[in-house]
């Protein structure tokens, strides 16, 4: 991996802008580039897993001299193409086929397929700096980095060094906390979200915002605070749904949760919690909202991607990408009963 090239495309830029994934792993490499550059713009992008080419007229109205595209795990072939100035794309999904002379594409996966890091812990690999911000996405993502004993070592009290397992780091520890307050940053008003971001950026401790000890780290504590209330319920209905769901054996491998249109959606982290809760579960969380369901899927034990081909492909306005133990999809609402149904059929061939 270039890894140096984007170090040295970030320190010779003037005006860089960053795209990133709307999770913890996108916000923490974000973070970690900015703090590193103390310079740029950035732009979370919530509406889609692709960077499309609309995009590209930010790259313009802000007269940036480098992009850099962080946990996208799709970009408009159409963007790199037309794009003026060079581009630095770090992800681990899937490897892209888009090559072009000024784009530095970093992923450990064009190599090895199977090699599991985290944006945020290519980023820390980059700069060495805001070990705490790289932990929070690299956890977020379900991965435990190499530094996790430094992070164990300097904030102790955030994770225990004998913790080996990614999801009880993310579920049982005060670092898990404060990821799960970092990934509540990104819900709400945009007005709002782009609000606590350029407070996160300021942020030197994570006790600031866990001890609320600065009014930055207050102002992020509300935030989250005014989220959590409706998370917990979503949790509780989703418990209270798999205990009815346990009568009928044709459901013993499966947890079912969507609930209509509210103003957040937390389909990633109920999806998250609960696998970690029931990781002998394949888990499907869904948002209803304007004839559509957008799903996040995750599993400890199938491999999702292929599973997932084989059940959309004959639905109509439907899409998946992500990871082979956690994906997500998108089909019409008059669907979703046909949807469970594929499902669970390919479920049972064990893909």
């Amino acid at each position: 991996m270039d890894i140096q090239k984007a170090k040295q495309e970030l320190i010779t830029s003037k005006r860089p802008i960053y795209f990133f994934d709307d999770d913890p792993d996108g916000l923490s490499s974000f973070l970690q580039f900015y703090k590193f550059k103390k310079e740029g713009k950035g732009l979370v992008i919530k509406s889609s897993p692709e960077l499309r080419y609309s995009f590209l007229r930010k790259v313009d109205e802000y007269n940036a001299d480098r992009v850099f595209i962080l946990d996208k795990p799709m970009v408009s072939k159409q963007f790199i193409e037309d794009c003026p100035v060079p581009v630095v794309w770090i992800d681990h999904h899937d490897p892209t086929k888009i090559t072009k002379e000024n784009l530095t594409y970093i992923n450990p996966r064009a190599k090895d397929l199977s090699i599991n890091k985290s944006v945020s812990e290519i980023s820390y690999e980059i700069f060495k700096e805001n070990l705490w911000i790289a932990m929070i996405g690299a956890v977020g993502d379900w991965t435990l980095p190499d530094f996790s004993k430094e992070l164990s070592q300097k904030y102790p009290d955030l994770l225990d060094p004998n913790i080996t397992d990614p999801a009880k780091a993310l579920f049982s520890t005060e670092l898990g906390n404060l990821i799960k307050i970092i990934s509540f940053v990104l819900k709400g008003k945009s007005q709002d979200v782009n609000r606590a971001i350029k407070v996160l950026i300021k942020i030197d401790s994570p006790y600031e915002i866990l001890h609320q000890t600065t009014s930055k780290g207050k102002l992020i504590f509300r935030h989250y605070s005014k989220l959590n209330d409706e998370y917990a319920q979503h949790i509780e209905q989703a418990k209270e749904i798999l205990a009815q769901s346990t009568k009928n054996a044709e459901d013993e491998n499966f947890l079912f949760y969507f609930y209509d249109g509210a103003k957040t959606s937390f389909t990633k982290e109920i999806s998250n919690e609960l696998l970690y809760l029931y990781p002998e579960k394949l888990i499907v969380v869904g948002r209803k909202s304007n004839g559509f369901v957008k799903m996040s899927i995750r599993s400890s034990v199938a491999l999702l991607p292929k599973m997932l081909e084989t059940t959309l492909k004959n639905f109509s306005a439907s899409s998946s990408g992500g990871h082979e133990h956690a994906c997500g999809a998108h089909i019409k609402e008059q669907d979703l009963q046909k949807f469970i149904t594929a499902l669970k059929g390919n479920y049972s061939k064990k893909e």
